[in-house]
Parts: C-alpha cells; sequence; structure tokens
C-alpha cells in the first residue's frame, strides 16, 4: 500500500531548505515515554539558512506538523526536553544550519506520514514512507 509514495527527504523554501537525516519508530526515546498505546516518530532533520540576502531567520517547531495521509492527525512534534531535539523557537544566521531531532508521538492509524509546513504564501509538505519492515 505504502510502495506508491516515495519518501522526500528535502523541504526547500525561499529561505531554508529542511533535510531528512533518518527516521525511525521508538517504543520510548531516553528518559520520554508516550501515552498507553502510541509510540514516537524520531526524524532526524537538518536545517540551512539559504536565504538570498543571507538573513537571520527565525522558525519554530510547531510550524512543523506531521500529518496522516487522511489530514485527520495533525500534530507538532513533542516540545522539547532532550538536548537533541530541535529547540522549540530558534534562529539560523544567514549560511547557518542545526542537525536534531522532531519527535513526534503517534498512534497505529498514524500513517503514511508528511511533515507540513505552512509560510503564509506556499504549502510544503513532505512525504515520509514508513521504515522498513515497520510492524506497528
Amino acid at each position: 500500500q505504502y510502495a506508491a509514495i516515495e519518501s522526500v527527504k528535502v523541504m526547500e523554501t525561499s529561505s531554508f531548505r529542511l533535510s531528512v537525516n533518518s527516521f525511525a519508530i521508538q517504543d520510548s526515546v531516553d528518559v520520554m515515554t508516550p501515552e498507553y498505546g502510541n509510540k514516537f516518530l524520531v526524524v532526524n532533520v537538518t536545517f540551512e539558512n539559504t536565504h538570498p540576502q543571507a538573513a537571520d531567520i527565525a522558525l519554530s517547531s510547531w510550524e512543523f506538523t506531521l500529518q496522516d495521509d487522511s489530514y485527520v492527525f495533525d500534530s507538532p512534534p513533542v516540545s522539547k526536553q532532550l538536548e537533541r531535539q530541535i529547540a522549540d523557537d530558534f534562529t539560523l544566521g544567514g549560511g547557518e544550519s542545526i542537525t536534531g531531532d522532531f519527535i513526534y508521538e503517534i498512534s497505529d492509524e498514524t500513517r503514511p506520514f508528511s511533515i507540513y509546513y505552512y509560510d503564509f504564501i506556499n504549502d510544503y509538505k513532505m512525504y515520509l514512507s514508513p521504515p522498513p519492515n515497520n510492524t506497528i
């Protein structure tokens, strides 16, 4: 069923590039545990400031929601609790980049996944295919 959905691993806007380095479904992440029956989708990403005038850009992790294919599930990442997570709010100077994790809480029905971003002009969607041999 998911074979027709390609993994688009890069999202490009007029001011930044978001690249997915890896993603995995986990029962827990360090000291964090999801609500009963849920799991975490851990998405390691790199943000690069590609603004043409090398201007600073301010972003919030809450702007990058996880959606399922039916648009029923729409959730921001779990608020920053671990050093490896992307901060809830962050600024990138011209040419700067950061790497870290978005951690989303998901249920068994949340599939396939896509990361959604809206910048008041365009909608951007990055599809993530389920990991191989995914059994949840």
